[in-house]
């Protein structure tokens, strides 16, 4: 497994968390339940990561813990072969089973400190929007395609004759030597996959669920081929959640990086809100919000009384191109602009 030593003292301070007077857990770098995208921002603030360790170590500096032996621990578990039980280890168990997770499960951790980390959509500009650590197995360079990447989503129970829409339109990107991102679920994600894999092309999956516990799964067959044919498995988890909440904010929180890594998102079919399965709307919203060339399938003829198209309907009613060769072509040609990488930035360590 591969990781700098940047990205393992951003990996310990997200692990280093006390109990607060209530019983709370509380994460020391943030003083909060965890230290969240928006913290780390905060913090980081500039691109020197000299600067970021500083702020954080005059927050660690208040506290008891020692630092440096937690973060030795943290590479003694990633690191160590065999496990010896009789090490006085200061993590807890649940951050230990989780970390143990990854020895076999990924090939490398990445944080914004390093050279590998995907450059990001220059209008995403939400500190709470950016990942700041990425857990991935296969081509990590996919996520830096952003400018040959599209997402592809849709709802979990297509009917055959949406699937079939689906997989001509997934066909023309890859043709056009387009990868496909999409969530690996049920339904519209796993046609994505499939059909972008039978053309030859390569494509990338991100996960509401660390690459240990691959969700749903009925797809970890799927996951498995995507890596051995040249793609990526992607999630910004490695610890179970916390709570009920939590594990239905990560669906959320996937379907925005579907888009923040693509220049494109395509909505197969999608109920409204309420209506039945509409978390395709989450990646939509984001790629709007973000400058992505959007598009629904959608035919006014046949669709327009099935529910599995209401989102579709709504959202060509607003504004956005139904799809076509022409919004295809659109596509394929288009191009985001992005944050400069690090190695622009002048990173000093």
């Amino acid at each position: 497994m591969q990781y700098s030593e940047e990205t393992l003292f951003v990996l310990a301070c997200s692990l280093c968390s006390k109990n607060d007077e209530f019983g709370k857990e509380r994460n020391i770098v943030s003083g909060h339940a965890g230290l969240s995208c928006a913290d780390f921002f905060e913090l980081k603030r500039g691109q020197s990561f000299r600067e970021f360790r500083v702020r954080c170590e005059e927050r660690l500096s208040t506290d008891v813990v020692d630092f440096d032996a937690f973060k030795r621990d943290v590479a003694y578990v990633l690191d160590g072969e065999c496990f010896d039980d009789e090490r006085d280890l200061v993590l807890d168990d649940v951050s230990i089973k989780g970390l143990v997770s990854l020895r076999d499960s990924v090939d490398g951790i990445i944080s914004p400190f390093d050279p590998e980390f995907p450059p990001i959509n220059a209008k995403v500009r939400k500190g709470s929007d950016k990942p700041y650590l990425l857990f991935y197995k296969g081509d990590i360079s996919l996520l830096g395609c952003i400018n040959e990447n599209v997402a592809v989503v849709g709802l979990l129970d297509p009917a055959e004759a949406v699937g079939q829409r689906e997989k001509k339109i997934v066909e023309a990107l890859v043709e056009n030597q387009m990868n496909i991102v999409s969530g690996l679920a049920k339904g519209c994600d796993t046609i994505a996959h499939e059909v972008c894999l039978k053309a030859g092309g390569r494509t990338v999956a991100v996960l509401p669920s660390p690459i240990s516990s691959i969700y749903p799964a009925e797809n970890r067959a799927l996951a498995h081929r995507i890596v051995e044919e040249g793609g990526l498995l992607v999630t910004e988890y490695f610890l179970p959640p916390r709570n009920k909440f939590e594990a239905r904010k990560r669906f959320v929180d996937r379907d925005r990086l579907q888009a923040m890594f693509s220049k494109a998102v395509v909505l197969a079919a999608s109920y409204r809100e309420g209506e039945g399965d509409s978390g395709s709307r989450h990646a939509l919203k984001k790629g709007e919000e973000w400058g992505l060339r959007t598009t629904a399938l959608f035919n006014g003829e046949s669709d327009n009384g099935d529910p599995q198209f209401g989102l579709n309907k709504d959202l060509i009613a607003s504004g956005v191109a139904p799809a076509s060769e022409r919004v295809l072509r659109d596509i394929v040609t288009y191009r985001v602009e992005m944050e400069p990488s690090v190695p622009q930035l002048f990173l000093t360590i």
